[in-house]
């Protein structure tokens, strides 16, 4: 039985002769290629009006060739352009990486230091504490001793607010200015969003009111400090009144809004400001210090503004009767009068029964009259509350008579005039909670 036919190995010949062909088919086929390029631009220099010289085949394959290595050209430029972008994205994404790696800590330690501050001043001061009292307490319920516990977590808490003072200062601050500002949004209910407006026919604070004003202010927190120091028993130092004088002072000064929150914030952030300035207390801590004393002193003063405003509500509009000893709202604005007529430098003296002022529809009887180095200087018309409204007659004495003076007197008034003087106390037992 015949086996299979045996394969005859190709000889050099016949491989010679097939590489001769291929190459020959090769040729053609780029001899091809070349004669279609250039007749295709050919066609095209045609359509649009140019010079070319294609005359025979050999200047055809020519034009070709010309146009097929352009097109190559084109193509390696681009090759080489998406090669370079690549290797452009790839150095920037390490570069991103590696600085996302090295930034990444100082974000989160900026945030953790912004989102301490934030919580402290939302929280006036009370989050490390409290945090501290259920720590301890856990550690009471395994056999550790609760105070040593609760001392050595509000160290670690006050080490770590004393780092991010130091390191992470600027976010730290931000976080208290915005928990102080919120922590104040919050309080300011308490007092009352809305202020009433006086009647138009109010005569303006002049210079020396507002003046009078600030100095009440000033003398209200020295005050204010020596009674801290007496209940301390300590004696405070000359930075520590001198910087309750400028708070004062600046409480004092913005009384007249009728906001009893503004003023003591105002007053809060001040004293504690100017105390560190005049004491020398500059350190890392002392804006910390600042927004404390501006957020106690604004609750408080909100506080206090509530009750003055709801005591001066709940009067009488007037009481008749010369035996009767209490306070009508009519009395209370006579009263705001002639603190405004001592503020002014002015005296208040009485007025006669039957002392009235002709005016042009008839007459009128002002509530005081003020004097002035011996000599009569103004006629006073006391008003009080949010519905208060002058009269027929006596808008035309404000109309016709130069030394007419109208003062409206409003709740808010008597809510800073409570408030501040809380905020006093607040900022007291900010200091001792301090100490403590």
């Amino acid at each position: 039985m015949a086996g299979p036919a045996k394969q005859q190995k190709p000889s050099f010949f016949s491989s010679a002769n097939d590489w001769i062909a291929e190459r020959g088919r090769e040729a053609a086929r780029s001899a091809h290629e070349l004669e279609a390029a250039g007749r295709k631009a050919w066609n095209e220099a045609t359509r649009t009006g140019q010079n070319v010289q294609a005359a025979t085949t050999a200047q055809l394959r020519a034009l070709g060739a010309q146009v097929l290595a352009g097109e190559q050209a084109a193509k390696q430029a681009v090759a080489r352009t998406v090669a370079a972008t690549k290797k452009t994205s790839a150095q920037l994404g390490q570069g991103l990486a590696k600085t996302t790696k090295e930034i990444s800590p100082v974000l989160w330690d900026n945030g953790r230091a912004f989102g301490s501050g934030l919580v402290d001043a939302i929280t006036f001061d009370l989050a490390d504490p409290a945090g501290s009292v259920g720590g301890a307490a856990w550690d009471k319920l395994h056999g550790k001793s609760f105070a040593d516990s609760y001392k050595a977590r509000m160290a670690a808490k006050a080490a770590q607010d004393t780092y991010d003072r130091e390191h992470y200062g600027i976010a730290r601050g931000v976080g208290e200015v915005g928990g102080t500002a919120l922590a104040l949004l919050g309080a300011a209910p308490l007092e009352g969003w809305a202020l009433s407006a006086r009647i138009a026919e109010t005569t303006p604070l002049i210079l020396r009111e507002y003046a009078a004003l600030t100095g009440a202010g000033a003398a209200a927190g020295v005050g204010g400090q020596v009674i801290s120091d007496v209940g301390r028993g300590r004696p405070g130092s000359p930075g520590d009144y001198a910087g309750a004088a400028v708070g004062g002072a600046v409480g004092g000064a913005l009384a007249p809004g009728g906001r009893a929150v503004v003023s003591g914030a105002a007053m809060g952030a001040a004293t504690s400001l100017a105390q560190d300035a005049f004491n020398g207390r500059l350190d890392s801590g002392w804006f910390d210090r600042t927004m404390s004393g501006a957020r106690v002193g604004g609750a408080f003063g909100a506080v206090g503004g509530r009750f003055g405003r709801q005591e001066a509500q709940a009067l009488p509009g007037q009481i008749k009767g010369p035996a009767v000893e209490q306070t009508s709202k009519e009395l209370l604005g006579e009263d705001f009068s002639k603190l405004r007529t001592w503020a002014r430098g002015e005296k208040t003296i009485p007025m006669k029964k039957k002392t009235r002022q002709v005016v042009s529809g008839g007459h009128t009887k002002p509530d005081q009259r003020t004097m002035l180095n011996g000599v009569e200087k103004d006629l006073v018309e006391s008003k009080f509350g949010k519905s208060a409204r002058l009269k027929k007659r006596q808008r035309e004495a404000y109309a016709e008579l130069p030394n007419y003076r109208v003062d409206h007197t409003l709740p808010q008034d008597v809510g800073v005039l409570q408030g501040v003087p809380l905020s006093l106390l607040g900022l007291d037992l900010d200091r001792v909670r301090r100490d403590w």
